[in-house]
């Protein structure tokens, strides 16, 4: 129950408050050049922004979700996955 809501939390509030945070310091550092809120340049680089923060976060969750797998039998018998099952036996009784 509790990873429903730190998901939602990290999907639903996060990134807009992230979004507006880093808008608004891109904006005050000048490496954008400001913009106001109503125009279409304004929202077109929140989009960016939006897109590209997400997109992160997608790519991290990936990594560390790889990271994190545990080895499978194939790998901890030291055989390939197309293994035949004679050799995949003999391989099980020697270890």
């Amino acid at each position: 129950m509790s990873e429903y809501f730190a998901s939602t939390l990290t999907y639903s509030i996060l990134p807009p408050l992230l979004t507006s945070t880093i808008q608004s310091t891109l904006y005050s550092n000048n490496f954008l050049t400001r913009q106001h809120p109503q125009s279409p340049q304004f929202r077109r680089d929140r989009k960016v922004i939006y897109t590209l923060l997400v997109l992160a976060y997608l790519f991290y969750t990936l990594y560390s979700a790889f990271n994190t797998l545990e080895p499978t039998l194939y790998d901890l018998l030291g055989v390939p996955t197309d293994v035949s099952s004679a050799e995949l036996r003999s391989r099980f009784k020697q270890l």
